[in-house]
């Protein structure tokens, strides 16, 4: 199998993932990729198959003490709509449980393709 069709079902794996794969799999990617001291999957469902209502739907501590929230979406319609209140959400303090000036960092993740509506708004890593 050549490394394209190995990357195409990738790809398409990660666009067809329910909440609860595509937050877990973000969680491990960034637990490996960031190292943080600490990090609280608000979002999940402990022993269960099912996200919850929790802002954000990650919190790390980073290896610098630090706090970065993230959140994920696997919603395909209105992303700009559903970013812009998850963002809101992060920076209501009584919802995030953290006060803004403390917040380092705020991740979006999708599992979607974003447009360019949407990319102009965002710096996108």
């Amino acid at each position: 199998m050549s490394d394209n069709i190995i990357l195409s079902e990738i790809r398409n794996k990660i666009l067809n993932m329910n909440e609860v794969l595509f937050q877990e799999m973000g969680d491990l990617f960034f637990n490996y990729e960031l190292r943080p001291n600490e990090i609280e999957s608000r979002g999940s469902v402990v022993n269960k198959i099912k996200t919850k209502k929790g802002t954000p739907d990650t919190l790390i501590i980073d290896d610098k003490n630090r706090i970065v929230f993230i959140e994920y979406t696997t919603q395909k319609d209105d992303l700009k709509k559903k970013n812009i209140n998850d963002l809101r959400s992060c920076f209501d303090e009584k919802k995030s449980k953290t006060k803004n000036k403390d917040i380092y960092k705020i991740i979006q993740c999708s599992n979607q393709r974003i447009s360019n509506e949407i990319k102009q708004y965002y710096i996108i890593m």
